[in-house]
């Protein structure tokens, strides 16, 4: 997989399961093609499942939800192009069927359309009810909710900084959910920083306070 990285493979909880990315091409088609999908080993069987065939585009970091049920993936649409929208995708693995997550009904027409931003990191929560996410938005990285346990699937914004929200992990769920992320701006390089669910952050390292600290800091305003 092109720019691949150990977040290309995951196991399942049992153990019984390995999903991973690869790019089945050859000559110039490796070269030019970001055509990679995502494949299930069966360890027990032997037998290998393609669950994004057909999917022409950029297929990759797959993440098994913490029950085992179902796997989501980043995937970009067109192949040949490695800079399009991440979309967000699931596979639930006894129906084996695959949707699009992050869908939202129009306000005017009602009809279901996609999330515009494009999805980078992607954690579940414990209860594998909930995805936490970032995604690009204004110039900016943001963190999102995904709530998949209520009648309707929604999307909340969590953040809503002038920083860029990067390195994501999580722990618990519902109102034990703790979000610890990297953040850095213009004004600061990264550090860490702990969220909570209304928005609120707070720094939990500073480690760049003895070479920073003490440098005058720009004015940065939004201007769009």
């Amino acid at each position: 997989a092109p720019f691949g990285g150990d977040e290309q493979v995951a196991f399942s909880p049992d153990g019984k399961t390995l999903a991973y990315t690869c790019k089945k091409l050859n000559g110039t088609d490796a070269a030019v093609s970001t055509n990679t999908d995502i494949y299930l080993y069966s360890v027990v069987s032997g037998t290998t499942e393609n669950i994004t065939e057909g999917m022409k585009g950029y297929d990759n970091d797959p993440k098994w939800s913490p029950d085992g049920s179902r796997i989501v993936w980043l995937s970009m649409e067109p192949p040949g192009y490695e800079s399009d929208r991440n979309r967000l995708f699931e596979y639930a693995i006894q129906q084996k069927t695959r949707k699009e997550l992050l869908m939202r009904a129009d306000a005017g027409s009602g009809e279901s359309t996609p999330f515009p931003p494009p999805v980078n990191t992607v954690q579940w929560t414990a209860d594998s009810k909930q995805i936490v996410f970032t995604a690009s938005i204004s110039g900016t990285k943001q963190v999102f909710l995904y709530d998949m346990a209520g009648k309707q699937a929604a999307v909340k914004q969590i953040t809503q900084h002038q920083a860029d929200y990067n390195e994501l992990t999580i722990a618990g769920a519902g109102k034990t959910l703790s979000i610890v992320v990297s953040r850095t701006d213009m004004a600061m390089p990264s550090e860490l920083f702990r969220l909570q669910l209304n928005g609120e952050a707070k720094m939990i390292t500073n480690t760049n306070a003895s070479s920073w600290g003490s440098l005058k800091k720009g004015a940065v305003k939004k201007r769009m």
